[in-house]
């Protein structure tokens, strides 16, 4: 048996207080627990600044009072505050960084001297605010900057799209309104017509309740309302709230946990006398039960799984195996929060689409094999949004059910039970340009639909309940202690005050008096048990509580909180009710959830509620309300709830991985003691909760690790302050050939990696901006380094970006959009000509923007030179134009070696997991080091991302990666040496394809380096040769024995100053109707005249066709020419060469001969994998 707290046990004391306003009144509760009781959730009288303690700039100390022009004026009663700096007038242009969720943009922005940073106080709304219920009072006078909030209390969600929560606010006209953002994204407003007057002192007050709708005051007269005409669901929960309008005198800030009334108004008006202590629940009179149901989701019970009395029902959860579309994890639908629902919207974190902002086309659910589906529960925006499934023995999806349409946040439906299935909701209704922007752009389109929750369960009525006696019983008190202070913080945090009601279950029994609690219009009980001490795990709960319902057939509302970060759900499901009107009947209901473990004060959480009125009986001894809990050992669950606990964390990570409010702070976050819920706290609470009953759970501490102090966007702070490793070295390798091998084995494995769980369309998860963007950005090397997936895998991206139009005919199409990402559209993608030295697809990609560089007339929208620079440079290069001056000279071997120790030890199997698992969005995806990998291995430092120069001295093609390390020593225009060493058993044929040199005849050798120093000794192979820029040569590496690699001009020749290039790709001769399309370039600066052009069958000569001429694209437009070969009969042999008897100069011979397809087996743009 495990420890429980026993606490002592108040009685209980029920109070009706009725508010004198019609349609607010106050229910039975509870007193004496340390649930709030005064409506005041938080006041700020500025008659001082200790209030700043609570405000996270302050905490943070990287702006002073003085430079942030905050001052403390007198006003209304009292001392008030002011900001005095008054910042830009927000724009298109210069919203970029301020236009976020408050928390990453305040952590983004404040530093000093930052003009478009923030200097307003900014606290925490968590348990002060709640967007279901509640008002907001103020004073404030003075002259608006601009339109803008006077009062904003915004969501804790990541991006801008998640910001808004609640507020007031002054619009262009000078108008006053107000607004609520519900759960699905639906704002609910009111617009006045009453104008702000900045002469005068305002008393402003905004009330909101979920069933009734908004309320807008202004010095004691309402000027706006819907209410008893609009209503919602659920909001998200709430983060950071401000006063953000500049130059204003604001006093007397109240916030409250319900609406107040007209007198309570007046009294703050005439003597700033808030409300005083009353009971702690809080009821409404007036809200239509059928609206409640109709916006819950509860009025569809004809699909429920129904439990009649006498009957006992069991829900058993089905945890999924895998949620992604694609590869693209889609953990936001299984995380049990209300923020970052799948789809996420187009510019979600900023106003650039494309940045962080995958839009998935679909998420698919697949379940264990054996795992048996019948009921199913989702939550959101559910317009349009259907559900499908497939099975292994049924393999085409099958659609199980459409929801209604209608407003209701939760749809419930029992369906055919489904085995070992694979379930999908498909997101896209078309394809198209998204709300807000034009241009001619082809992504998908989800209309509203944005699914918050999604759960899956089996569900069966049995005759009567399990067998009990082997479980924990838990008889609910009416009467309740002091509850802890975690506790009460989290009542307050994650329910409003009309849902606060709870009751006690205890292993104790107390002589109490019956109570009678409604949780109609979902009031909600809340169950709690008493605290679990230590570490317990517990596969399920039973409850057998006495209900009685209103009318015969009644939907009930049940979730289960995750014990240790409650604003969590861990559950949520509904079930129909038949019979139990008339009088108490026990329901017996079994819930059967994924293992949880409790430990250091977690307790087990449920609710209930209902849209009509439901009636609960606890206290009475002939139909006692217990919950049975079954208990096991602590390892028999721990792994199921570690996969469970984890996905919030891992959805929010992979988000905000880079905005750790803590680390702004510098203030502790702790499970027993929490000052938020939600947002970003999501990324460290789970891992925390964890780590306690796993301590070798690897996620979690992942995330405690990269939340703590040194560490930042998931990297060491000061990675020359990391422990180095020492690998093992008994073959006396060359200390910088062991290190460097270490480290780029670590580089290729994450381009595989990523390699494998690329969606077909080429996304990767973060966004068609830089996020997807990352291997070409980061890691540029890999490619020319012969491996295939990172050249692959960048090629998809930029073939899926070109079919989504965002960048099209060489510029940018959608607008609006920033000077910044204009440029991160294709700001690598230069790197794709080198990577696919001599295609003339990518060659001709970059022509488009190469030739709008100069000549802004030549773009429609969104010019910007710095964006095409690098496509203009890259021809420069390849044309000889543009090549290095003077000498490329190594650091040393010994030094390198000392970096390369420190680059591998920095990515160790944490930062492994960073640049992969972890799916954070991917423009800061560059291990430590591996920038200068580029430089080392190819002879050249990198260019820049804007107006990159191409300066590398050497690709290797072929026969490289990790396990044949080289460094360039020494490269200029007539020779190249390099330090290698083979780990492989065999000898390695290495192909080294020089992209420097001048033309000539060449000596190249592999010479011993028997100190591994990089100084050359004994021959051990040499050859001569005629070598021009991109000749390959193929170099016979021995194994294990350290060598020199050299390269020396022996003869010098002249070169032409101008080349022609004549180029075929792969899919450009195809096979159709007994016919062969050809397709010729030149990707020249020089013109190629009588061009043959001669089809082969093996080396058998079919037809030859001669092209009079192809111009150089010198003009930076595409000069290719089409030939066609007629009357042919296929065969596996066929080929199309280019000049076959060599009679052109040409920059390069490689792309002048391709194997003859049939129509549509390559896409073009996209060569396979070598």
């Amino acid at each position: 048996m495990k420890k429980m707290s026993s606490p002592y046990i108040h009685s209980m004391c029920v109070i009706l207080i009725l508010i004198c306003q019609p349609g607010f009144s106050q229910n039975e509760v509870t007193e004496g627990s340390g649930v709030r009781t005064t409506p005041v959730s938080y006041h700020l009288s500025f008659d001082d600044d200790k209030f700043f303690k609570e405000d996270i700039i302050e905490q943070s100390g990287k702006k002073s009072l003085e430079e942030r022009k905050i001052d403390f004026p007198e006003a209304k009663f009292g001392k008030g505050i002011r900001m005095r700096e008054i910042p830009q007038t927000p724009d298109a242009n210069n919203m970029t960084g301020i236009d976020l969720d408050l928390v990453t943009a305040v952590i983004f922005n404040t530093h000093p001297g930052n003009q478009m940073g923030f200097n307003q106080p900014f606290i925490w709304g968590c348990g002060r605010l709640n967007g279901r219920l509640g008002g907001v009072a103020f004073w404030a006078r003075g002259e608006l900057p601009f339109a803008g909030p006077l009062f904003e209390q915004t969501s804790i969600g990541f991006g801008r799209k998640e910001r808004d929560l609640l507020g007031v606010l002054v619009d262009e006209n000078n108008k006053l309104s107000a607004y609520v953002r519900d759960a699905r994204y639906v704002s609910h407003g009111i617009n006045s017509d009453a104008n702000w007057n900045p002469s005068q002192w305002n008393h402003v007050v905004f009330n909101w309740d979920w069933a009734n709708g908004l309320q807008l005051w202004i010095n004691g007269e309402m000027i706006a309302s819907s209410w008893g005409e609009d209503a919602w669901f659920e909001t998200s929960l709430p983060g950071l709230f401000h006063l953000p309008a500049a130059g204003l005198i604001f006093d007397e800030l109240y916030l409250f946990d319900r609406p107040i009334t007209r007198s309570e108004i007046l009294a703050l008006i005439r003597s700033n006398s808030p409300p005083k202590n009353e009971s702690p629940g809080y009821s409404r009179q007036g809200p239509e039960t059928r609206k409640i149901r109709e916006l819950s989701g509860t009025a569809f019970n004809a699909q429920l799984p129904a439990v009649n009395p006498g009957e006992f029902i069991v829900f058993t959860e089905v945890w999924p195996e895998m949620v992604s579309d694609e590869f693209v994890p889609g953990w936001h639908v299984v995380d049990g929060r209300n923020e970052i629902a799948w789809p996420h919207p187009y510019s979600m974190f900023t106003i650039i689409p494309g940045d962080a902002d995958f839009h998935p086309e679909k998420v698919d659910i697949q379940t264990k094999h054996s795992s048996q589906v019948n009921y199913v529960v989702m939550n959101g925006n559910l317009t349009n949004v259907t559900f499908e499934a497939a099975t292994p023995r049924d393999t085409g999806l099958q659609r199980l059910f459409s929801v209604p349409a209608g407003n209701q946040f939760y749809f419930a439906a029992s369906i055919k039970q489904q085995e070992g299935a694979s379930f999908r909701v498909p997101f896209t209704e078309k394809y198209g340009t998204p709300k807000g922007f034009s241009g001619d752009i082809n992504v998908p389109l989800s209309g509203e639909k944005r699914i918050q929750n999604l759960g899956l369960y089996h569900t069966q009525v049995h005759p009567g309940p399990d067998d009990i006696k082997a479980m924990r019983r838990l008889v609910f008190n009416a009467s309740t202690q002091e509850l802890d202070p975690r506790t009460t913080f989290a009542l307050h945090a994650v329910t409003s005050r009309d849902e606060r009601t709870f009751t006690l279950a205890s292993v104790k029994e107390t002589p109490q008096v019956s109570t009678q609690i409604n949780v109609g219009a979902f009031a909600r009980l809340n169950i709690l048990s008493d605290a679990y001490v230590d570490a317990q795990g517990i596969n399920s709960i039973t409850l057998s509580i006495p209900v009685k319902t209103e009318n015969a057939n009644e939907a009930i509302l049940i979730r289960v909180r995750d014990p240790g970060v409650p604003s969590r759900l861990w559950n949520q499901f509904i079930v129909g009710l038949s019979g139990y009107d008339s009088e108490f009947k026990t329901l017996q209901l079994k819930l059967d959830f994924q293992d949880l473990v409790l430990t250091d004060g977690d307790r087990l959480w449920v609710d209930i509620g209902a849209a009509g009125k439901t009636e609960i009986l606890i206290g009475d001894p002939e139909m006692p309300a217990v919950m049975f809990v079954k208990e096991s050992d602590v390892y028999t669950c721990v792994d199921n709830y570690a996969a469970k606990e984890i996905v919030s964390a891992q959805a929010q990570y992979g988000k905000m991985y880079e905005f750790m409010p803590w680390q702004f702070t510098r203030r502790t976050v702790s499970l027993s003691n929490p000052y938020c819920y939600g947002g970003p706290f999501d990324m460290i609470l789970p891992a925390l909760a964890i780590k306690r009953v796993k301590p070798d759970h690897f996620i979690a501490n992942y995330l405690i690790r990269m939340s703590g102090p040194d560490f930042k966007d998931g990297k060491p702070r000061d990675p020359e302050r990391m422990p180095l490793i020492t690998l093992p070295n008994p073959n006396g390798v060359p200390e910088w050939a062991l290190y460097m091998r270490d480290f780029n084995a670590k580089r290729h494995k994450i381009a595989n990696w990523w390699a494998e769980r690329q969606n077909a369309d080429g996304q990767l998860g973060g966004g068609w901006n830089d996020d997807v963007l990352f291997l070409s950005s980061h890691q540029p090397d890999l490619p020319l380094d012969g491996n295939e997936n990172a050249r692959y895998l960048i090629d998809a991206t930029h073939k899926g970006l070109e079919k989504t139009r965002y960048f099209k005919d060489g510029y940018c199409n959608i607008f609006p959009m920033d000077r910044m990402h204009i440029g991160d559209f294709i700001s690598e993608r230069y790197n794709s000509v080198v990577n696919n030295l001599g295609q003339a697809y990518a060659f001709e990609r970059e022509l488009e923007s190469a030739w709008r560089l100069e000549d802004k007339s030549k773009t429609p929208i969104n010019y910007f030179a710095d964006g095409f620079k690098s496509s203009f440079n890259v021809f420069n290069w390849y044309w000889g134009n543009d090549v290095p001056q003077g000498a490329y000279v190594s650091k040393g071997l010994e030094e390198l070696a000392e970096e390369f120790r420190r680059y591998t030890s920095v990515l160790d199997d944490y930062s492994f997991y960073r640049f992969t698992e972890s799916n954070v969005h991917r423009d800061d995806y560059s291990p430590y080091g591996a920038n200068n990998m580029y430089t080392y291995m190819l002879g050249g430092k990198r260019g820049t991302r804007l107006d990159a120069h191409l300066k590398l001295a050497v690709i290797w093609p072929a026969g490289g990666g990790p396990d044949l390390a080289r460094v360039v020593l020494y490269a200029d225009d007539d020779s190249l040496r390099v330090a290698a060493f083979s780990f492989r058993k065999e000898m390695t044929e290495l192909v080294m394809q020089p992209c420097r040199i001048k033309d000539g005849r060449y000596r190249i050798n592999i010479l011993e380096d028997p100190l591994g120093n990089g100084e050359a000794g004994k021959v051990i192979w040499e050859t001569e040769k005629d070598l021009t820029r991109f000749d390959r040569v193929k170099l016979p590496i021995p194994s294990h024995i350290p060598v020199a690699i050299t390269l020396k001009k022996i003869i010098s020749k002249q070169r032409p100053t101008a080349l022609a290039d004549l180029a075929i790709d792969i899919w450009d001769a195809e096979f159709e109707n007994n016919s062969i399309h050809c397709v010729i370039h030149n990707l020249g600066n020089a013109p190629a005249k009588a061009i043959a052009v001669r089809l082969l069958d093996g080396d058998k000569v079919l037809d030859e066709y001669t092209i009079d001429g192809i111009a150089g694209p010198v003009d930076f437009v595409a000069k290719r020419e089409n030939v066609v070969f007629t009357n042919v009969s296929y065969s596996g042999n066929l080929f199309i060469s280019i000049d076959p008897e060599n009679k052109i100069s040409e920059i390069l011979e490689d792309n002048n001969r391709v194997p003859v397809s049939k129509k549509g087996v390559f896409q073009k743009g996209l060569a396979p994998r070598k």
